[in-house]
């Protein structure tokens, strides 16, 4: 699970699942600073008022169900896609997800999380996210 810590201890410092790529059977594991994002594109929106997103929105947007909810803005990009920009970086946004919008206490829409857009990192670190091959026993 993307962000998850436990099971990889024994690299000498704290590492988490930045990302996973089924395909290729491989995870991408970094320090957890790489877990936060502040910008997303979101893919298959769908809104109740479908005129209110023509033009940039001012939202508070949940991406999972305990999330507390991060102010954001909406910029439309066309084909039922949005470019999705936090106030404040949010922890481990992953693709396939789903992102809902709210006003207050209002659902105004949601879509399904495509690409993260990585936030620089607050530290250096000695090295960018690190590879390890997942072999199946």
């Amino acid at each position: 699970t993307v962000g998850q810590r436990r099971g990889i201890g024994a690299y000498g410092r704290p590492l988490y699942v930045i990302s996973i790529d089924p395909e290729h059977n491989r995870i991408v594991v970094g320090p957890e600073q790489e877990l936060f994002s502040q910008e997303l594109i979101a893919k298959d929106l769908h809104f109740i008022s479908p005129e209110e997103v023509k033009r940039d929105l001012d939202v508070v947007a949940k991406i999972r169900y305990n999330h507390v909810g991060e102010k954001a803005v909406i910029s439309p990009m066309g084909d039922g896609k949005a470019l999705i920009r936090f106030r404040k970086s949010v922890r481990s946004a992953t693709p396939g997800q789903a992102v809902v919008f709210y006003d207050g206490d209002v659902v105004l829409g949601g879509g399904t999380i495509e690409k993260i857009v990585k936030s620089p990192s607050p530290q250096s670190f000695p090295q960018k996210g690190e590879e390890i091959t997942l072999r199946r026993l």
